[in-house]
């Protein structure tokens, strides 16, 4: 049972029937990564992405959800740990781009990589979204890392509180790898005093607080337990059954069926795929008051609510690269304004256009009218002309009238 591998190809049960995972498949966050670019208005974006089997599924998802949101991509291109020189090519597409905003679905690995050559060739300013494999990495938090990622918005692994983990993994731990208890003898306490610095680091909460994937180690575990409960049929009165053998099939079957909630009110359970359906946590990185770098939550992303729900931001507590409190912009090409229509540029992709004037008698009356839609009123008569036509159609009938009138009086 997996805590971290998010990979949707893992999500294949003919491949890999007894995989499970207590976090959300990257199914859920490449969605939500083009539902995060859909909301900001960026039709224009370039993509990156590790060059295994994580970022090429990853990739493929958000590329495919991006064009049903009507989200162009200027370039999608990989990164090979195995192949540095490639990272090269990467970074003149960058710089060349007008995309700005990046999508980086990247390891650690090669999101340090692909910093450290940003970092090197000036390139600052674009607006990055990241994946939580990186995006709260505290080892990409260098002297010069904010000048690249500073105000990058990603997707995190939510924290969540365990009761009793702090006193588990200071005074447990402490007592039981130095055997510090009451019954120890002068050797042994000696070693005690001398560790006695670990046990200080109790109420220091710091460190625990910026765990993230503890709570799902602590779902794996209990997922296997209430899975052996339930088949050496445990009950509290008359206990397990301890006389059964368990085999490893009947594990996997019955975790197929746990359902419990732990000690935060979080319920567990696994999907048909194996995985569990939870929460991301959307994070900003935002310079805290004595100078250092933040991954402040702005959001959410609830996988396990209906579509119109899952999706929750504070735009307002978005802190954008180089310090602005306004999202960038990031078209291919202006919406054309009233008065003009879009003519796809040719050979180009459908998000950048030339706006063209509308021909006399003919109009738009709304803001990005598309050649598409326009063309059809190309054949259509504007109420102006078609006034004109009725008033000289009347005026026609009128003379006929007055004429027929004119000669019978004669007669």
């Amino acid at each position: 049972i997996s805590h971290s591998a998010t990979c949707e190809c893992l999500s294949n049960r003919k491949e890999y029937p007894s995989f499970f995972r207590t976090i959300a498949s990257d199914l859920y966050q490449s969605h939500a990564l083009a539902e995060l670019v859909k909301h900001f208005g960026w039709k224009w974006v370039g993509a990156v992405n590790s060059d295994n089997d994580y970022g090429n599924n990853g990739m493929a998802i958000f590329l495919s959800a991006a064009q049903e949101k009507g989200v162009c991509v200027e370039y999608s291109e990989k990164i090979d740990r195995a192949e540095p020189e490639k990272l090269l090519k990467v970074i003149e597409v960058i710089k060349k781009s007008t995309a700005q905003v990046i999508v980086g679905f990247l390891s650690p690995f090669e999101m340090n990589n692909l910093l450290e050559q940003l970092s090197l060739h000036n390139i600052t300013g674009r607006q990055f979204i990241g994946v939580e494999a990186w995006i709260t990495v505290d080892s990409l938090v260098t002297p010069t890392s904010f000048n690249v990622l500073g105000g990058a918005l990603g997707f995190a692994v939510e924290k969540a509180n365990i009761s009793g983990l702090e006193d588990f993994l200071v005074r447990d731990f402490w007592e039981a790898e130095f055997q510090c208890n009451e019954t120890n003898t002068e050797s042994i306490l000696k070693t005690c005093k001398e560790n006695s610095d670990l046990f200080q680091l109790k109420g220091d909460d710091d460190d625990l607080e910026k765990l993230r994937y503890h709570a799902n180690i602590y779902k794996a575990i209990h997922a296997v337990a209430q899975s052996l409960h339930n088949i050496l049929k445990c009950s509290d009165s008359q206990g397990c059954d301890k006389a059964l053998e368990v085999k490893p099939w009947e594990v996997v079957e019955a975790l197929k069926h746990v359902n419990f909630t732990i000690k935060n009110g979080e319920r567990v359970w696994f999907d048909h795929t194996g995985a569990a359906v939870n929460r991301y946590e959307i994070v900003n990185w935002q310079r805290g008051s004595d100078g250092s770098v933040e991954f402040k939550p702005v959001g959410y992303y609830d996988a396990s609510l209906p579509s119109a729900q899952r999706f929750a931001l504070n735009s307002e507590a978005i802190i954008w690269p180089g310090g602005g409190k306004e999202a960038p912009i990031s078209v291919c090409s202006e919406s054309c304004r009233p008065g003009t229509y879009k003519v796809i540029q040719k050979g180009k992709h459908v998000c950048c256009f030339d706006c063209v004037p509308c021909a006399v008698g003919e109009f738009s009356n709304t803001t990005g009218t598309s050649d598409l839609n326009y063309s059809n009123m190309h054949t259509l008569i504007t109420c102006s002309s078609l006034c004109m036509m009725l008033k000289l159609a009347v005026i026609h009938s009128l003379v006929n009238v007055m004429t027929m009138f004119l000669i019978k009086s004669q007669y």
